[in-house]
């Protein structure tokens, strides 16, 4: 008796995981195109930007006297520092990796067809002048979503956090610096116009916090950079003291012998005449927190100087700064410190001995 074979079982494995080939090139537009646009905001520095703007600037009323050039030329032209440093860091960022996936011929053309897509839709929607490169830079991001869009499927779950990352921080305009003073190997300093600090604060918590990300306030700030022995301004640097670099111990960042130094005279003859220097130093555990102001005494209880900072350390023990004779500056030497008598008779009052440290962290 013949018999229908049964249908084949259906596979139960796992199909293969699919792999999208990425056509890569060693980025070199981008380069070329940062180079136009930092040697064109140099010779406007050098030659006036008035000049420049009156004949590359999107005027509404030039480009409809037939002046068409100027759809063009206000991609490669920048009104100030600021704005060349954040269209800079953004093409730097995002140039790279658009021009990798698409060429260098379509990342030219996106560029350029980006840019003058800008400048046509603010000659439509304003009158005002206006200079810069953000509507190419913001054609490139958005070759760059549509691309990881896409192919969301082949870049999995790498290619979300990458899309989530670009829609989340794209539309903030901002530079990453190392000018930080938090005194750690590794830490930065973010620059954003204020309009959209908030914007930035929410969107670096939505994609960070499965990363662990967590805020904290100026309490751990003061912790990393008074350990590390670095001033504040308005406490090391000017502040009631009205404290230079040399007295918060930077005299080797100050180059006296310029001629065209201004203030040049005024800082060496404050030199000569100074008495005092900030120092670090360090409570023994279980003690009051001292703060700004509070007196500094030597073991027979004349003045020599007061507190700038303190905060708790890594260690959990309390360090600080303080601005007293140059004399008590040696690593190891100690002072009384006359915690939370700021403005009041010590008489009486019973300080706390602390102890000299390095100048900085060692």
């Amino acid at each position: 008796m013949n018999q229908t074979p049964a249908p084949p079982a259906p596979d139960d494995r796992p199909s293969p995981a699919r792999y999208l080939p990425i056509p890569t090139v060693k980025p070199r537009i981008t380069y070329v195109i940062l180079a136009i646009n930092i040697i064109v905001f140099a010779l406007e520095s050098i030659t006036g930007a008035d000049v420049w703007f009156s004949f590359g600037a999107k005027i509404n009323a030039s480009i409809v006297a037939g002046e068409w050039w100027r759809l063009i030329t206000p991609m490669f032209l920048h009104a100030g520092l600021a704005h060349i440093a954040f269209n800079s860091y953004a093409l730097y960022s995002f140039g790279p990796q658009v021009e990798a996936v698409f060429g260098y011929r379509r990342f030219l053309f996106i560029y350029l067809l980006s840019g003058v897509s800008g400048a046509v839709f603010s000659f439509a929607f304003s009158a005002r002048p206006s200079v810069g490169a953000s509507g190419a830079i913001f054609g490139l991001i958005g070759a760059l979503l549509i691309y990881l869009f896409r192919h969301r499927v082949a870049f999995g779950e790498m290619g979300r956090r990458r899309l989530v990352e670009i829609l989340a921080l794209a539309g903030i305009n901002l530079i990453v610096s190392r000018t930080g003073y938090t005194g750690e190997p590794l830490s930065f300093e973010l620059f954003v116009h204020p309009d959209k600090a908030v914007d930035l604060w929410e969107a670096l918590f939505k994609v960070g916090l499965q990363f662990g990300l967590k805020p904290i306030g100026l309490g751990a700030r003061d912790s990393l950079r008074i350990e590390a022995g670095l001033p504040l301004y308005g406490q090391e640097l000017a502040g009631p003291l009205n404290l230079g670099p040399a007295d918060a111990g930077f005299r080797t960042f100050v180059d006296g012998t310029k001629p065209w130094f201004v203030g040049r005279s005024g800082f060496l003859a404050h030199e000569e005449n100074r008495k005092r220097e900030v120092v670090r130093f360090r409570f023994p555990p279980g003690v009051r927190m001292a703060h700004q102001g509070d007196p500094v005494a030597d073991k027979d209880g004349k003045l020599i100087g007061e507190v700038t900072s303190c905060s708790l350390d890594s260690e959990g023990t309390l360090t600080g700064q303080a601005y007293v004779d140059k004399k008590f500056g040696k690593e190891g030497s100690t002072f009384l410190v006359y915690q939370g008598m700021h403005g009041k008779d010590t008489a009486g009052a019973t300080p706390t001995e602390a102890t000299v440290l390095s100048r900085f962290l060692k």
